[in-house]
């Protein structure tokens, strides 16, 4: 499975990338909304990670874009327990899941074994 994971931590998205790699998935890490699109010509996502504390527009707005250019692609929402303005934002612009980063944390591994199973 192909994933593009938006996010500027590189030190998180090394795990994520570790797990994801040891399950077989191919990761391309962008750090803004431009460099995930631009991937789109050499490299065609399955599921998109959407780190929401890594954003510099409001949700709604880059889950529009991200929707514009992957309309079938999943989106996997996850941001800080504290910013529930940004949560509620993902999960009012239907990423398929939002949650915190702690529960992202712990359920990476199963997160992306359920999507590479559909």
């Amino acid at each position: 499975m192909n994933i593009s994971f938006l996010t500027n931590d590189l030190l998180f998205s090394s795990r994520v990338t570790g797990i994801a790699e040891d399950q077989g998935h191919v990761v391309k890490i962008a750090p803004n909304l431009e460099q995930l699109v631009a991937v789109t010509e050499t490299f065609s996502p399955s599921l998109i990670l959407l780190d929401l504390s890594s954003l510099s527009a409001e949700v709604q707005t880059m889950v529009t874009e991200i929707r514009r250019v992957y309309p079938q692609v999943p989106i996997v929402a996850y941001g800080p327990h504290v910013h529930t303005a940004r949560l509620n934002a993902a999960r009012e612009a239907e990423c398929e899941q939002v949650m915190t980063r702690g529960t992202f944390d712990q359920q990476i591994g199963n997160i992306l074994a359920q999507h590479a199973a559909n």
